[in-house]
Protein backbone atom coordinates (compact mmCIF):
# COMPACT_ATOMS: atom_id res chain seq x y z
CA UNK A 1 0.00 0.00 0.00
CA UNK A 2 1.40 3.25 -0.87
CA UNK A 3 0.44 6.54 0.11
CA UNK A 4 1.21 10.05 -1.06
CA UNK A 5 -0.45 12.44 1.49
CA UNK A 6 -0.90 16.49 3.11
CA UNK A 7 -2.66 16.26 6.13
CA UNK A 8 -6.16 17.52 6.98
CA UNK A 9 -7.85 18.17 9.98
CA UNK A 10 -11.73 16.66 9.55
CA UNK A 11 -14.50 17.51 11.84
CA UNK A 12 -17.59 15.23 13.05
CA UNK A 13 -19.64 14.80 10.53
CA UNK A 14 -20.24 11.28 8.98
CA UNK A 15 -21.29 9.07 5.85
CA UNK A 16 -21.27 6.01 7.76
CA UNK A 17 -23.33 3.85 5.18
CA UNK A 18 -23.11 3.43 1.57
CA UNK A 19 -25.38 6.63 -0.06
CA UNK A 20 -24.81 7.91 3.31
CA UNK A 21 -27.82 7.20 5.47
CA UNK A 22 -29.87 4.58 6.50
CA UNK A 23 -32.38 5.98 4.18
CA UNK A 24 -30.09 5.62 1.01
CA UNK A 25 -30.94 9.46 0.12
CA UNK A 26 -27.51 10.28 -0.99
CA UNK A 27 -27.67 13.26 0.87
CA UNK A 28 -24.89 14.52 3.70
CA UNK A 29 -27.72 16.57 5.66
CA UNK A 30 -24.79 17.42 8.24
CA UNK A 31 -22.34 18.86 5.61
CA UNK A 32 -22.78 23.02 5.51
CA UNK A 33 -23.43 24.83 2.83
CA UNK A 34 -20.53 26.08 1.28
CA UNK A 35 -20.02 28.94 -2.17
CA UNK A 36 -18.48 27.67 -5.77
CA UNK A 37 -15.25 29.49 -4.52
CA UNK A 38 -14.67 27.25 -1.66
CA UNK A 39 -15.72 23.95 -4.07
CA UNK A 40 -13.33 24.97 -6.27
CA UNK A 41 -10.39 25.50 -4.08
CA UNK A 42 -10.44 21.77 -2.77
CA UNK A 43 -7.33 19.63 -4.10
CA UNK A 44 -5.94 16.38 -3.45
CA UNK A 45 -4.59 15.97 0.65
CA UNK A 46 -3.73 11.82 -0.23
CA UNK A 47 -3.85 8.85 -2.42
CA UNK A 48 -3.55 5.53 -1.17
CA UNK A 49 -2.90 2.79 -3.42
CA UNK A 50 -4.29 -0.36 -2.54
CA UNK A 51 -3.84 -3.85 -4.01
CA UNK A 52 -6.94 -4.60 -5.11
CA UNK A 53 -10.11 -2.91 -6.37
CA UNK A 54 -11.32 -0.81 -4.01
CA UNK A 55 -15.37 -0.59 -3.70
CA UNK A 56 -17.43 2.50 -2.15
CA UNK A 57 -16.00 4.04 0.74
CA UNK A 58 -17.77 5.42 3.80
CA UNK A 59 -16.48 7.33 6.48
CA UNK A 60 -17.31 7.52 10.53
CA UNK A 61 -15.13 8.70 13.28
CA UNK A 62 -12.70 10.14 11.17
CA UNK A 63 -11.94 7.12 9.69
CA UNK A 64 -12.42 5.95 6.35
CA UNK A 65 -13.19 2.34 5.37
CA UNK A 66 -13.47 0.72 2.36
CA UNK A 67 -13.93 -3.03 1.10
CA UNK A 68 -11.18 -3.89 -1.35
CA UNK A 69 -11.68 -6.94 -3.56
CA UNK A 70 -8.58 -9.20 -3.98
CA UNK A 71 -6.59 -9.75 -7.87
CA UNK A 72 -8.15 -12.66 -9.19
CA UNK A 73 -6.46 -15.71 -8.38
CA UNK A 74 -4.02 -13.90 -6.31
CA UNK A 75 -5.54 -12.88 -2.93
CA UNK A 76 -8.88 -12.45 -0.95
CA UNK A 77 -10.51 -9.83 -0.65
CA UNK A 78 -10.19 -7.54 2.31
CA UNK A 79 -11.67 -4.60 4.50
CA UNK A 80 -9.40 -2.08 4.93
CA UNK A 81 -9.69 1.50 7.68
CA UNK A 82 -7.53 4.48 6.85
CA UNK A 83 -7.27 7.84 8.95
CA UNK A 84 -9.03 10.17 7.18
CA UNK A 85 -6.73 12.81 8.27
CA UNK A 86 -3.82 11.40 7.18
CA UNK A 87 -4.78 8.27 4.71
CA UNK A 88 -2.39 5.92 7.24
CA UNK A 89 -3.92 2.36 7.55
CA UNK A 90 -5.20 2.05 10.93
CA UNK A 91 -5.86 -1.86 10.39
CA UNK A 92 -7.22 -4.17 7.73
CA UNK A 93 -8.86 -7.39 8.27
CA UNK A 94 -7.75 -10.37 5.07
CA UNK A 95 -10.78 -13.18 4.77
CA UNK A 96 -8.90 -16.10 5.43
CA UNK A 97 -7.91 -18.19 2.12
CA UNK A 98 -11.07 -21.03 1.77
CA UNK A 99 -9.91 -24.77 1.15
CA UNK A 100 -10.03 -26.08 -2.72
CA UNK A 101 -11.70 -25.67 -4.54
CA UNK A 102 -11.05 -22.05 -4.24
CA UNK A 103 -14.43 -20.26 -4.02
CA UNK A 104 -14.57 -16.53 -5.48
CA UNK A 105 -15.31 -13.99 -2.48
CA UNK A 106 -16.47 -10.84 -2.00
CA UNK A 107 -17.44 -7.80 0.48
CA UNK A 108 -19.70 -5.47 0.04
CA UNK A 109 -19.57 -1.67 0.76
CA UNK A 110 -19.33 -1.48 4.76
CA UNK A 111 -21.59 0.36 6.79
CA UNK A 112 -20.72 1.99 10.47
CA UNK A 113 -22.96 2.33 13.29
CA UNK A 114 -22.61 1.56 17.45
CA UNK A 115 -19.18 1.24 17.57
CA UNK A 116 -19.17 -1.31 14.67
CA UNK A 117 -18.58 -2.07 11.00
CA UNK A 118 -20.50 -4.55 9.25
CA UNK A 119 -19.73 -5.94 5.82
CA UNK A 120 -21.02 -8.82 4.20
CA UNK A 121 -19.04 -11.67 2.88
CA UNK A 122 -20.02 -13.81 0.20
CA UNK A 123 -17.74 -17.04 -0.93
CA UNK A 124 -19.09 -18.09 -4.41
CA UNK A 125 -17.69 -22.05 -5.09
CA UNK A 126 -18.31 -23.98 -8.18
CA UNK A 127 -21.28 -26.10 -6.15
CA UNK A 128 -22.66 -23.35 -3.95
CA UNK A 129 -22.00 -20.17 -2.15
CA UNK A 130 -22.19 -19.18 1.51
CA UNK A 131 -20.87 -16.27 3.71
CA UNK A 132 -22.26 -14.28 6.78
CA UNK A 133 -22.64 -10.45 7.69
CA UNK A 134 -19.67 -10.32 9.50
CA UNK A 135 -18.87 -7.06 12.13
CA UNK A 136 -15.49 -5.36 13.96
CA UNK A 137 -14.98 -3.39 16.53
CA UNK A 138 -14.71 -0.37 14.38
CA UNK A 139 -11.94 1.48 15.82
CA UNK A 140 -9.36 -1.51 16.21
CA UNK A 141 -10.81 -4.12 13.82
CA UNK A 142 -10.97 -6.31 16.48
CA UNK A 143 -13.62 -8.37 17.93
CA UNK A 144 -14.70 -10.15 14.71
CA UNK A 145 -17.96 -12.51 14.76
CA UNK A 146 -20.94 -13.27 12.55
CA UNK A 147 -24.08 -11.38 12.81
CA UNK A 148 -26.50 -13.36 10.04
CA UNK A 149 -26.17 -16.93 8.63
CA UNK A 150 -26.85 -16.04 5.25
CA UNK A 151 -24.33 -14.94 2.71
CA UNK A 152 -24.75 -11.35 2.71
CA UNK A 153 -25.08 -9.93 -0.49
CA UNK A 154 -25.62 -6.22 -0.35
CA UNK A 155 -24.36 -3.51 1.63
CA UNK A 156 -25.68 -3.81 5.08
CA UNK A 157 -27.15 -0.83 7.57
CA UNK A 158 -27.99 -0.80 11.55
CA UNK A 159 -31.05 0.90 12.47
CA UNK A 160 -31.57 0.45 16.54
CA UNK A 161 -29.86 -2.94 17.00
CA UNK A 162 -30.99 -4.35 13.71
CA UNK A 163 -28.65 -4.68 11.08
CA UNK A 164 -30.49 -5.50 7.32
CA UNK A 165 -29.09 -7.16 4.45
CA UNK A 166 -29.71 -8.97 1.36
CA UNK A 167 -29.14 -12.28 0.42
CA UNK A 168 -28.57 -15.09 -1.71
CA UNK A 169 -28.03 -18.98 -1.55
CA UNK A 170 -27.44 -21.67 -4.23
CA UNK A 171 -26.71 -25.40 -4.80
CA UNK A 172 -25.69 -25.42 -8.08
CA UNK A 173 -25.62 -29.04 -8.22
CA UNK A 174 -29.15 -28.65 -7.57
CA UNK A 175 -30.02 -26.07 -10.08
CA UNK A 176 -31.59 -24.27 -7.06
CA UNK A 177 -31.70 -20.81 -5.86
CA UNK A 178 -33.56 -18.58 -3.19
CA UNK A 179 -32.78 -15.27 -1.73
CA UNK A 180 -33.96 -12.19 0.55
CA UNK A 181 -33.98 -10.02 3.06
CA UNK A 182 -32.86 -10.72 7.00
CA UNK A 183 -32.87 -8.24 9.51
CA UNK A 184 -31.11 -9.41 12.59
CA UNK A 185 -30.98 -7.92 15.74
CA UNK A 186 -26.96 -7.55 16.83
CA UNK A 187 -27.14 -8.84 20.44
CA UNK A 188 -29.41 -11.90 20.54
CA UNK A 189 -28.56 -12.85 16.98
CA UNK A 190 -32.61 -13.19 17.04
CA UNK A 191 -34.04 -13.01 13.20
CA UNK A 192 -36.45 -9.95 13.62
CA UNK A 193 -37.62 -9.76 9.96
CA UNK A 194 -37.39 -11.44 6.96
CA UNK A 195 -39.03 -11.51 3.38
CA UNK A 196 -38.30 -13.88 0.55
CA UNK A 197 -36.95 -12.81 -3.23
CA UNK A 198 -33.84 -11.92 -4.65
CA UNK A 199 -33.41 -8.02 -4.59
CA UNK A 200 -31.20 -5.00 -4.07
CA UNK A 201 -29.43 -3.05 -1.61
CA UNK A 202 -32.82 -1.98 1.43
CA UNK A 203 -33.47 1.49 2.49
CA UNK A 204 -35.40 1.60 6.00
CA UNK A 205 -37.21 5.17 7.03
CA UNK A 206 -39.50 5.77 9.68
CA UNK A 207 -39.78 1.91 10.54
CA UNK A 208 -40.33 0.90 7.09
CA UNK A 209 -37.72 -1.06 4.76
CA UNK A 210 -37.45 -0.20 0.81
CA UNK A 211 -36.04 -2.89 -1.42
CA UNK A 212 -36.88 -4.03 -4.75
CA UNK A 213 -37.50 -7.50 -5.27
CA UNK A 214 -38.38 -9.38 -8.38
CA UNK A 215 -38.99 -6.39 -10.92
CA UNK A 216 -40.86 -4.52 -7.87
CA UNK A 217 -40.52 -2.17 -5.44
CA UNK A 218 -41.58 -3.30 -2.12
CA UNK A 219 -42.52 -1.16 1.11
CA UNK A 220 -42.22 -3.12 4.07
CA UNK A 221 -43.26 -2.28 7.69
CA UNK A 222 -40.78 -3.19 10.36
CA UNK A 223 -43.22 -3.44 13.43
CA UNK A 224 -46.19 -4.76 11.96
CA UNK A 225 -45.79 -8.77 12.71
CA UNK A 226 -49.02 -9.93 11.95
CA UNK A 227 -47.87 -9.57 7.89
CA UNK A 228 -45.14 -12.52 8.74
CA UNK A 229 -44.39 -16.10 8.60
CA UNK A 230 -42.63 -18.47 9.11
CA UNK A 231 -41.01 -19.93 5.98
CA UNK A 232 -39.45 -22.91 4.42
CA UNK A 233 -35.75 -22.04 2.81
CA UNK A 234 -35.45 -23.31 -0.15
CA UNK A 235 -33.08 -25.26 -1.07
CA UNK A 236 -32.25 -26.47 2.48
CA UNK A 237 -34.78 -28.93 3.75
CA UNK A 238 -36.52 -28.26 7.14
CA UNK A 239 -34.95 -24.96 7.52
CA UNK A 240 -37.53 -22.27 8.10
CA UNK A 241 -37.00 -18.13 7.76
CA UNK A 242 -39.30 -15.39 7.66
CA UNK A 243 -41.41 -14.09 4.90
CA UNK A 244 -43.75 -10.72 5.99
CA UNK A 245 -45.64 -9.96 3.35
CA UNK A 246 -45.32 -6.12 1.70
CA UNK A 247 -47.66 -3.31 2.98
CA UNK A 248 -47.67 -2.50 -1.28
CA UNK A 249 -45.47 -2.53 -4.24
CA UNK A 250 -44.65 -0.98 -7.44
CA UNK A 251 -43.03 -1.05 -10.92
CA UNK A 252 -39.48 -1.33 -11.15
CA UNK A 253 -36.80 -2.24 -13.48
CA UNK A 254 -33.50 -3.68 -12.51
CA UNK A 255 -32.26 -4.07 -8.82
CA UNK A 256 -31.51 -0.44 -8.36
CA UNK A 257 -31.20 1.36 -4.49
CA UNK A 258 -34.54 3.00 -3.63
CA UNK A 259 -33.63 6.55 -2.14
CA UNK A 260 -35.80 7.91 0.30
CA UNK A 261 -36.86 11.61 1.54
CA UNK A 262 -39.47 13.59 2.39
CA UNK A 263 -41.80 10.95 2.10
CA UNK A 264 -41.34 10.14 -1.45
CA UNK A 265 -39.30 6.93 -2.89
CA UNK A 266 -36.97 7.66 -5.75
CA UNK A 267 -35.70 4.78 -8.23
CA UNK A 268 -34.42 4.91 -11.13
CA UNK A 269 -34.51 1.74 -13.69
CA UNK A 270 -32.74 0.09 -16.82
CA UNK A 271 -35.38 1.27 -18.64
CA UNK A 272 -33.79 4.86 -18.59
CA UNK A 273 -36.84 6.06 -15.93
CA UNK A 274 -36.82 7.51 -12.65
CA UNK A 275 -39.90 6.97 -10.89
CA UNK A 276 -41.25 8.60 -7.52
CA UNK A 277 -43.88 6.68 -5.52
CA UNK A 278 -45.58 8.04 -1.54
CA UNK A 279 -43.49 6.62 0.79
CA UNK A 280 -46.94 5.57 2.43
CA UNK A 281 -48.26 3.71 -0.60
CA UNK A 282 -51.64 4.68 -2.50
CA UNK A 283 -54.59 2.60 0.12
CA UNK A 284 -54.36 0.31 -2.65
CA UNK A 285 -51.73 -3.72 -2.84
CA UNK A 286 -50.09 -2.08 -6.30
CA UNK A 287 -49.26 1.65 -6.59
CA UNK A 288 -48.59 3.37 -9.65
CA UNK A 289 -45.44 6.57 -9.32
CA UNK A 290 -46.62 9.69 -8.56
CA UNK A 291 -44.26 11.44 -11.29
CA UNK A 292 -41.45 10.03 -13.93
CA UNK A 293 -38.73 11.39 -15.31
CA UNK A 294 -37.15 10.34 -18.37
CA UNK A 295 -33.24 9.76 -19.59
CA UNK A 296 -31.32 8.97 -22.66
CA UNK A 297 -30.34 6.17 -21.39
CA UNK A 298 -30.37 3.17 -18.55
CA UNK A 299 -30.30 4.65 -14.92
CA UNK A 300 -27.66 2.00 -13.13
CA UNK A 301 -27.05 4.27 -10.28
CA UNK A 302 -28.93 5.08 -7.02
CA UNK A 303 -30.77 8.76 -6.56
CA UNK A 304 -29.53 11.56 -4.57
CA UNK A 305 -32.25 13.56 -3.14
CA UNK A 306 -32.53 16.48 -0.90
CA UNK A 307 -35.71 18.75 -0.32
CA UNK A 308 -35.22 20.39 -3.86
CA UNK A 309 -33.71 18.44 -6.34
CA UNK A 310 -33.07 14.47 -7.55
CA UNK A 311 -30.24 13.63 -9.31
CA UNK A 312 -29.35 10.14 -11.50
CA UNK A 313 -26.63 9.72 -13.85
CA UNK A 314 -27.73 7.68 -16.78
CA UNK A 315 -26.08 5.77 -19.62
CA UNK A 316 -26.24 8.85 -22.07
CA UNK A 317 -23.24 9.99 -20.19
CA UNK A 318 -24.85 12.55 -18.25
CA UNK A 319 -26.56 12.96 -15.07
CA UNK A 320 -29.89 14.45 -14.78
CA UNK A 321 -31.59 16.55 -11.70
CA UNK A 322 -35.34 16.93 -11.74
CA UNK A 323 -37.58 18.47 -8.96
CA UNK A 324 -37.79 16.48 -6.25
CA UNK A 325 -41.33 17.38 -5.75
CA UNK A 326 -42.09 16.89 -9.41
CA UNK A 327 -43.21 19.23 -12.01
CA UNK A 328 -47.29 18.90 -11.73
CA UNK A 329 -47.68 16.81 -14.06
CA UNK A 330 -47.55 13.14 -14.78
CA UNK A 331 -43.86 13.23 -16.45
CA UNK A 332 -41.42 15.54 -15.70
CA UNK A 333 -38.49 16.99 -17.91
CA UNK A 334 -34.57 17.34 -16.13
CA UNK A 335 -34.10 20.83 -14.70
CA UNK A 336 -30.87 20.51 -15.93
CA UNK A 337 -28.07 18.09 -17.27
CA UNK A 338 -24.52 17.75 -16.78
CA UNK A 339 -21.95 14.99 -18.88
CA UNK A 340 -19.09 14.14 -16.18
CA UNK A 341 -16.91 12.55 -19.07
CA UNK A 342 -16.23 9.54 -20.15
CA UNK A 343 -19.34 7.72 -21.26
CA UNK A 344 -22.11 6.11 -19.06
CA UNK A 345 -22.23 7.39 -15.86
CA UNK A 346 -22.28 4.34 -12.95
CA UNK A 347 -20.62 6.50 -10.45
CA UNK A 348 -24.12 6.98 -8.11
CA UNK A 349 -24.41 11.00 -7.56
CA UNK A 350 -23.73 12.71 -3.78
CA UNK A 351 -25.80 15.67 -2.74
CA UNK A 352 -23.81 17.51 0.25
CA UNK A 353 -23.16 21.26 0.81
CA UNK A 354 -25.36 22.38 -2.20
CA UNK A 355 -23.65 20.56 -4.75
CA UNK A 356 -23.85 17.40 -6.60
CA UNK A 357 -20.85 14.82 -6.53
CA UNK A 358 -20.00 12.41 -8.79
CA UNK A 359 -17.39 10.23 -10.64
CA UNK A 360 -16.82 10.03 -14.19
CA UNK A 361 -15.59 7.39 -16.68
CA UNK A 362 -13.01 9.86 -17.75
CA UNK A 363 -10.82 9.27 -14.39
CA UNK A 364 -12.52 12.59 -12.58
CA UNK A 365 -14.83 13.74 -9.74
CA UNK A 366 -16.72 16.50 -10.04
CA UNK A 367 -18.73 18.84 -8.64
CA UNK A 368 -21.99 20.72 -10.08
CA UNK A 369 -24.38 23.13 -8.59
CA UNK A 370 -27.62 21.36 -7.40
CA UNK A 371 -30.21 24.07 -8.39
CA UNK A 372 -28.11 24.26 -11.65
CA UNK A 373 -26.63 26.80 -13.93
CA UNK A 374 -29.76 28.19 -15.06
CA UNK A 375 -29.46 26.92 -18.46
CA UNK A 376 -30.74 23.29 -19.50
CA UNK A 377 -26.87 22.18 -19.33
CA UNK A 378 -24.06 22.38 -16.77
CA UNK A 379 -20.52 22.50 -16.11
CA UNK A 380 -18.47 21.62 -13.06
CA UNK A 381 -17.36 24.25 -10.67
CA UNK A 382 -15.07 22.24 -9.74
CA UNK A 383 -13.29 18.87 -11.15
CA UNK A 384 -9.90 16.76 -10.17
CA UNK A 385 -8.28 13.98 -12.22
CA UNK A 386 -7.79 10.28 -10.30
CA UNK A 387 -6.03 8.78 -13.06
CA UNK A 388 -8.82 6.02 -14.07
CA UNK A 389 -12.17 5.88 -13.72
CA UNK A 390 -14.64 6.23 -10.92
CA UNK A 391 -18.08 3.95 -10.76
CA UNK A 392 -18.29 4.54 -7.30
CA UNK A 393 -20.43 6.81 -5.40
CA UNK A 394 -18.06 9.06 -3.43
CA UNK A 395 -18.57 9.57 -0.09
CA UNK A 396 -18.76 13.50 1.30
CA UNK A 397 -18.10 14.06 4.71
CA UNK A 398 -16.04 16.34 7.13
CA UNK A 399 -15.59 18.91 5.02
CA UNK A 400 -13.77 16.47 2.30
CA UNK A 401 -14.77 14.05 -0.58
CA UNK A 402 -13.68 10.57 -0.68
CA UNK A 403 -13.14 8.41 -4.36
CA UNK A 404 -12.11 5.69 -5.53
CA UNK A 405 -10.60 4.61 -8.74
CA UNK A 406 -10.82 1.41 -11.33
CA UNK A 407 -6.92 1.93 -10.88
CA UNK A 408 -6.63 0.64 -6.85
CA UNK A 409 -6.37 4.62 -5.53
CA UNK A 410 -8.22 5.83 -2.40
CA UNK A 411 -8.10 9.63 -3.15
CA UNK A 412 -9.57 12.38 -0.31
CA UNK A 413 -9.51 16.03 -1.34
CA UNK A 414 -10.31 19.23 0.61
CA UNK A 415 -10.23 22.02 1.58
CA UNK A 416 -6.35 23.76 1.18
CA UNK A 417 -4.09 24.55 4.14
Amino acid sequence: MAIALVAVGLAACDSPFARVGANRSGWNLGEPTRSAADIAAYDGRWDVDLAGQPGEPVVAGGTVFVSVAGVADESEPSLIALDAGTGEERWSYDVPAAPLPPPTARLTTPGVAGGEVYVGLESTGPAQNFGTVLAFDAATGGGVREVSDEPGRSSAIRVGDVVYSTWVRYFGSTGTRNGGIQGVDVDTGEVVFGAQGEGGAVAVDDDRLYAVVHDQLRAYSLTDTTRCDEVPVVPVGGETTLDCEPLWVGPATGFDTPAVHGGSVYLGGSDGVLRTFDADGCGAATCAPLWTGATGGAIRTAAAVDGRTVVVGSDDGRIHAFPATGCGAATCAASWTATPGGGAVSSSPILASGFVFVGAESGHVRAYRATGCGTATCTAVWSEATGAPVRTSPAVADGAVVVTDVGGTVHLYGPPG
